[in-house]
């Protein structure tokens, strides 16, 4: 989920008397609203504290509980979203599978000149979509590893090398420990090239294979393009266009699911504010799991003894104001604004004409 929910909404403006030691990032909420809120949050710290289990506190005291059904919520809101634009919105198109043709082994090689490999670049600019590689697929003459590096003019974007092993006359399927996510968008850029490649050595060769064949590239091609490569050195901004590609094939999946839209929702600020919509209803959320904490707590107090009934009727008003919102932001979320999701379902209609 986007780094811009963390301080969306913070847990308290400033530390109290009763209770310090706030940490600072505590302090910090874009959207101005704290999980400590009289109205909409949980301003009694001495009931959440009072109905924790023993321990259950840490070294942060009544702030770390706070801030553990912060991050509770911020889980809950991206899978809720999600499920709610998935319902209600027209989706881009998905793909999952392999970029190019797994030949079979004994596949021609050719002579390196250096780097060799396949570039994936963007088609066309995909607002908040992603390609998830979850697997290299590394052809050569040999047995062994090789280290597949990665050249991209992505402004932000960088991965380490990854270690692949290879086994002589066909392309050896490496699945990712740690899949590696290319955004298909970046403002600065019109275009995005990734390269991936790698550096033989002195008698290493690697198997080349067709991207495509006569049919034309296959179901990743609304997403991503791809040429193959084998080149002394490499222009980053530089479109290879070759239907080969050697020593690598990519497999992977096309992805929406970080929901990267909503840390521009202040762009959307007018006659109504977003940012201020979505923080209020991570509060709900953040609420109702801090709420659900005291209610839940085997301990015997005041707290858990006169406020049980005056909680589950919180607790239910805030789940309805959290539904509500999140199908409001699925539904009322400009056509445009993030590439991922299109229009209303709703709008389309089927109509039925007598003949």
């Amino acid at each position: 989920m986007p780094d811009c929910l963390a301080t969306l909404i913070g847990i308290a403006a400033t530390d109290c008397e009763c209770f310090a030691g706030i940490e600072e990032d505590y302090t910090v909420s874009d959207s101005g609203f704290y999980l400590t809120d009289p109205l909409y949050g949980v301003p009694n710290l001495n009931a959440i504290l009072a109905a924790a289990p023993p321990c259950a506190s840490g070294d942060g005291g009544v702030w770390d509980i706070l801030n553990a059904a912060l991050q509770s919520g911020i889980r809950d809101l991206r899978g809720d979203l999600t499920a709610a634009l998935s319902l209600y919105r027209q989706m881009v198109g998905a793909y999952r599978g392999l970029i190019g043709k797994n030949r079979e082994p004994g596949s021609g090689t050719v002579q390196s000149n250096g780097k060799n490999g396949i570039q994936l670049y963007s088609g066309k600019r995909l607002i908040d979509a992603t390609f998830v590689i979850t697997d290299l697929y590394i052809g050569a003459n040999f047995t062994g590893t090789v280290d597949v590096k990665f050249d991209t003019n992505h402004p932000t974007f960088t991965q380490s090398d990854i270690t692949c092993n290879t086994v002589a006359g066909t392309f050896e399927k490496n699945t990712l420990v740690t899949p590696v996510t290319i955004p298909l968008y970046a403002t600065a850029e019109e275009e995005l090239f990734y390269n991936l490649y790698w550096e033989p050595t002195e008698g290493q060769r690697p198997l080349t294979s067709q991207l495509w064949c006569c049919g034309g590239p296959g179901g990743w091609s609304k997403f991503v393009k791809a040429g193959g490569f084998n080149v002394a050195a490499i222009e980053s901004r530089h479109e290879y266009r070759t239907q080969n590609t050697y020593g690598i094939l990519v497999e992977g999946y096309v992805s929406c699911a970080t929901l990267d839209f909503v840390c521009n929702l202040d762009q959307l600020n007018g006659e109504y504010n977003w940012k201020h919509l979505l923080g209020r209803t991570l509060l709900f959320k953040a609420a109702i799991h801090a709420i659900a904490g005291m209610l839940g707590s085997d301990t015997v107090n005041k707290y858990t003894l006169l406020n049980a009934d005056q909680g589950a009727k919180r607790m239910k008003d805030l789940t309805d104001a959290y539904n509500t919102n999140i199908e409001y932001i699925a539904k009322s979320l400009p056509t445009g604004f993030s590439a991922c999701w299109g229009c209303n379902k709703s709008d389309f209609t089927i109509s039925k004409n007598r003949i």
